[in-house]
């Protein structure tokens, strides 16, 4: 995929492609309120894909090959989004610690501030990570949608 031109938009979506990433600063300067990357072929969102990108409350990479991401640096820029939906891909944290120390989580850096949707429905999940969630520590998230994600297991303790 392209860094996108400086643009205004209602809705940037890339629908049913060969794209395998989204590379970073893909949309810098783009205005756009909404961006749907939908059956395509993405396997990785490079660290600061969304940096710089103007005015998005909503994002969907869905039915694409995703099998991992870093929050904190794939969902930089992204401060006014409120619903990120990562459903059907093939994220999995299976045979992973935890991505964070407990030192590390404390220090580690905030993205998506305004998140109130995190859904991951239809993921291989199969474990949640104790700090997986550490960077999501000051968003407002209260929709956590983790329908047939095939769990067998959530990190004891709190999670961050």
């Amino acid at each position: 995929m392209p860094t996108l031109p400086a643009l205004e938009l209602d809705l940037f979506e890339l629908n049913s492609t060969k794209v395998e990433c989204v590379p970073s600063f893909a949309f810098l300067n783009v205005q756009v309120k909404g961006v749907r990357l939908i059956r395509n072929a993405i396997e990785n969102v490079n660290p600061r894909a969304f940096e710089g990108i103007l005015g998005t409350t909503v994002v969907q990479i869905t039915h694409n090959k995703l099998k991992w991401i870093w929050f904190d640096d794939c969902f930089v820029g992204l401060d006014k989004v409120t619903s990120l939906q990562l459903d059907f891909n093939e994220i999995t944290f299976q045979g992973f610690n935890d991505l964070y120390s407990e030192k590390e989580a404390a220090e580690t850096v905030s993205v998506l501030p305004n998140l109130i949707v995190l859904s991951l429905r239809k993921n291989p999940l199969r474990y949640i990570p104790k700090t997986l969630f550490a960077p999501l520590t000051n968003s407002k998230v209260s929709f956590l949608v983790l329908e047939n994600c095939q769990l067998k297991e959530i990190h004891p303790g709190k999670i961050h």
